[in-house]
């Protein structure tokens, strides 16, 4: 659904809902034109910016679960299913996998940053590992350094260090930011 014009969105939602709408259903969307273009401009941007291979953002109401906007880039215009690559076929927000530490990072970095604390000036150890159970220690074996510095826990997708970071804080307050 991502990049397609409004004729384009609506006629994607309804085949989608085909069976909503044959029974006469109700189907009320919450995506927001406005929002969704503004949010692909941008990610876009930085998507060529950064050269990275893809980008997406989702943006959404937490409490009541609606969805104003959600892109994954790249992606393809309908109209031109010569354009539809294998890489651009799937919205990577909703069809990709992804380790649960690895989502939480962004929000223990803002965490930190939105409470101003002195844990953004810390270092944590990650040489070792982290010891999560009995059976499940995690390794940053991706990662040379052994210390690593706030800014870099999260620029180098640190796992061990964005657990140090919310023991830092405790569970509590990560509910709390929540």
């Amino acid at each position: 659904m991502i990049g397609l014009k409004t004729n384009e969105l609506i006629s994607k939602i309804e085949k989608n809902m085909n069976k909503e709408l044959v029974e006469g259903k109700n189907l009320k969307l919450t995506v927001d034109l406005r929002i969704q273009n503004i949010v692909r401009e941008e990610l876009y941007k930085s998507l060529i910016e950064y050269k990275a291979k893809a980008a997406l953002a989702v943006v959404m109401n937490v409490k009541s679960g609606e969805i104003f906007s959600m892109v994954s880039l790249p992606d393809f215009n309908p109209n031109y299913p010569k354009s539809i690559l294998p890489k651009t076929e799937n919205n990577l927000n909703a069809e990709a996998r992804y380790e649960m530490g690895s989502t939480l990072k962004i929000f223990n970095a803002a965490m930190v940053y939105e409470s101003e604390s002195e844990i953004q000036f810390n270092e944590f150890e990650i040489s070792d590992g982290y010891q999560i159970t009995d059976e499940k220690h995690i390794l940053d074996d991706h990662i040379n350094e052994k210390i690593l510095n706030f800014d870099d826990v999260f620029v180098k997708s640190s796992n061990i260090g964005s657990v140090k970071i919310l023991e830092s804080f405790g569970p509590n307050k990560q509910k709390q930011f929540f």
